[in-house]
């Protein structure tokens, strides 16, 4: 084999390479996003506020404090390189601090509404999985 011969071929899997990178073929492509690390996805559970029969102005309502688990991330890794799992999974309805979480409207991958994504540290507590009638368009 010559030397320019050898060359070609090594530009030509260099190439290869790369534009089999450029086309995804070498990583698997998600669907649906996932949350990094603790970082939990949450759907607010908006419920409706009445004061002696009365209806609040909006601008007097305060942020939902319980909320569905729509993803979940695989976990905290700690000091050791131990992944400590989530104690929640997706469905379970959970309760946080109405100042917990990051605000996110219309993430990819999920359908459309507003979210929060807060960490598992945040929460305050897990009610086991969500059932009919949680939500009020189910009542």
């Amino acid at each position: 084999m010559t030397p320019a011969l050898a060359d070609f071929l090594c530009i030509l899997s260099l190439w290869a390479m790369a534009f089999a990178f450029v086309l995804g073929k070498n990583r698997p492509r998600r669907r649906y996003p996932v949350p990094i690390s603790d970082h939990i996805l949450v759907r607010p559970i908006e419920r409706p506020q009445e004061v002696g029969g009365m209806a609040r102005p909006s601008s007097a309502t305060e942020r939902p404090t319980e909320g569905e688990v729509v993803l979940v991330g695989p976990g905290k890794v700690t000091e050791r390189g131990v992944r400590v799992r989530p104690e929640v999974s997706a469905g379970d309805r959970v309760s946080f601090p109405s100042f917990a979480g990051q605000t996110i409207v219309d993430p990819p991958g999920v359908p459309l509404g507003t979210y929060l994504l807060v960490r598992q540290d945040e929460l305050w507590l897990n009610h086991g999985p969500a059932t009919a009638g949680d939500t009020p368009e189910e009542q």
